[in-house]
């Protein structure tokens, strides 16, 4: 039996790519662990549940919880800083460069090289050194993905942005492949390193989380917008102030994710109408496109605060085409392109244009059979092309091809 191991320094459920790998792995015959961090305490149930429902995947947690073993999480906080010292004396050596800017990379590390496997397979900068060094061990072949374009995640002159760059340069040279989760985040790192294989990745999800689509739409039109965190630089507060320009029109803003009681209260003080605002806890990905699906529109609001964040293609956009859900875009390089190709699924707004976002909304709930109509079309774009079962063959594809 072939096998392979996942390397995240993320926590299962807030890393929804490395999971759905995992899944199609183990049933693509493969013996699979996913080594992993616990980073996100709010993630621990989601993660008792996922574990509970794929028990023939061996799941690792490696590292100091941060509420159950708060000692250990502040020693290697204490361990960073001192890698981090190192760093700033020395910033050619990618292994500080490594050390002081992850928690765990040494305890994945060293959880890895115990597990023998036919391939390895990084997730988030973190994870690189342990997937090479098990590689090494094992004289076999690992991977990356890169979820981001991280080099373009930092400022140009912060000390983050130098150790990205060692990091990628070191290790992105010795991998067999990379895959990346937007077209535009592959054509830059493939300019970086032309003679690497990269492959375009989407975030997409299975066809049996697919939802039907929207046959009538209320009187009350239904808004959402979900991450993992709510919170400032991420398009809301212009979204809120839209809102307030919707004059006898009738409206309700679900956001769903954790979120601080000071920034909550920001959005009310912004909203003329703050009891159509609906705050709701992160949840499990299930659950998640049901709620969206009860939605009418979904905002994919970000705001290109990033080199990163202009060229990316978040969960979201694929979330709502799950689930059946009219997209609204800010107009992004990455989101502009991607909905230029598919157009009848939803509309892209000017980011920081209240006014235009106003009349587009005003506009669309004037002709509510146009959030019907881009339902159906986000429902048969996800049934025929843009669905994890169209996607996998090729990931495995390539783990096949780098293992023989």
């Amino acid at each position: 039996m072939n096998s392979i191991v996942f390397i995240t320094s993320a926590q299962p459920s807030a890393n929804p790519r490395t999971v759905k790998e995992a899944i199609s792995f183990a049933s693509a015959a493969y013996q699979v662990t996913v080594i992993y961090c616990p980073l996100s305490p709010w993630a621990d149930e989601f993660d008792k549940e996922l574990f509970t429902e794929n028990p023939s995947i061996n799941w690792i947690n490696v590292g100091a919880h941060p509420l159950h073993n708060r000692l250990g999480f502040y020693w290697v906080r204490l361990r960073r800083k001192y890698f981090s010292v190192l760093h700033r004396c020395v910033p050619s050596k990618a292994i500080w460069s490594l050390k002081s800017s992850v928690l765990y990379s040494q305890e994945l590390k060293r959880e890895a090289l115990k597990h023998q496997a036919k391939h390895y397979r990084g997730h988030n900068l973190g994870a690189l050194s342990a997937a090479r060094s098990a590689s090494k061990k094992y004289k076999v072949s690992y991977s990356f993905d890169a979820e981001d374009f991280h080099r373009g995640e930092k400022d140009k002159s912060s000390e983050g942005l130098a150790s990205i760059k060692i990091i990628e340069d070191c290790f992105f040279k010795t991998m067999s492949f990379c895959t990346v989760a937007s077209p535009l985040a592959k054509e830059k790192y493939q300019a970086l390193y032309p003679n690497e294989v990269f492959h375009t990745l989407n975030n997409v999800w299975s066809k049996s989380n697919i939802l039907a689509p929207k046959k009538t739409v209320d009187s009350i039109v239904d808004l959402v917008w979900f991450s993992q965190f709510v919170g400032k630089d991420r398009g809301i507060e212009q979204i809120v102030e839209s809102l307030n320009l919707l004059e006898d029109l009738k409206w309700r803003f679900t956001l769903i994710g954790n979120i601080t009681e000071s920034y909550k209260q920001v959005l009310k003080d912004i909203s003329k109408a703050q009891e159509n605002l609906i705050f709701l806890p992160a949840m499990p990905v299930a659950k998640l496109f049901i709620q969206v699906n009860k939605s009418d529109i979904g905002f994919a609001s970000e705001p290109s605060f990033s080199i990163n964040n202009d060229i990316a293609l978040s969960n979201k956009i694929f979330t709502y085409i799950t689930a059946s859900t009219m997209i609204f875009a800010s107009d992004t390089n990455g989101q502009t392109e991607f909905m230029s190709s598919y157009s009848a699924i939803g509309k892209v707004y000017k980011n920081g244009d209240v006014a235009q976002l106003a009349a587009l909304l005003t506009a669309t709930f004037a002709n509510k059979k146009s959030i019907c109509e881009a339902s159906v079309a986000a429902n048969s774009l996800a049934n025929e092309v843009l669905n994890w079962e169209a996607e996998f063959p090729a990931l495995l594809q390539l783990v096949e091809k780098s293992i023989t």
